[in-house]
């Protein structure tokens, strides 16, 4: 599966009734690609990982997903953790007014960057976090 096919089809599955699970399979690629750009300061650390959402806390727990994206991605994880010899576990943290997170995921382009620049915050340089992602992917582990 190219990189590029994963995104599009996680995208093609926003229309899909169940909300939750697409929000969890958009969410659990940011947690790779943090342990893609700084799991070489990771060696032989637990890494705790805190997140509301229970769809990822239960794949990082069981380490095993019914969907065939989420387990695609922690089969991932379990390499990035092998090559960087890393142990990650996830902590369920409740966070209801989670607005700004949800209004950056899910909202259009534009209303997004107007948000994002009212609360001081800047977009990294197009690319740089999914180039990691896609170098990673493309290269493996060496």
């Amino acid at each position: 599966m190219e990189i590029n096919d994963f995104f599009s089809a996680v995208a093609g599955a926003a229309g899909s009734e169940d909300r939750k699970l697409i929000i969890a399979i958009a969410e659990f690629p940011l947690l790779i690609a943090a342990a893609i750009c700084l799991g070489g300061g990771w060696k032989g650390k637990l890494v705790i990982y805190t997140g509301d959402n229970d769809n990822v806390q239960v794949w990082l727990r069981a380490r095993k997903a019914g969907n065939p994206y989420a387990r695609f991605l922690l089969r991932l994880l379990r390499c990035l953790e092998m090559h960087f010899q890393f142990v990650l576990i996830g902590v369920y943290v409740r966070s209801r007014p989670n607005k700004s997170a949800d209004f950056l995921i899910r909202g259009n382009a534009q209303r997004r960057a107007e948000y994002a620049k009212a609360l001081g915050l800047e977009e990294e340089a197009k690319g740089s976090v999914l180039g990691a992602f896609s170098d990673y992917l493309t290269k493996g582990y060496q």
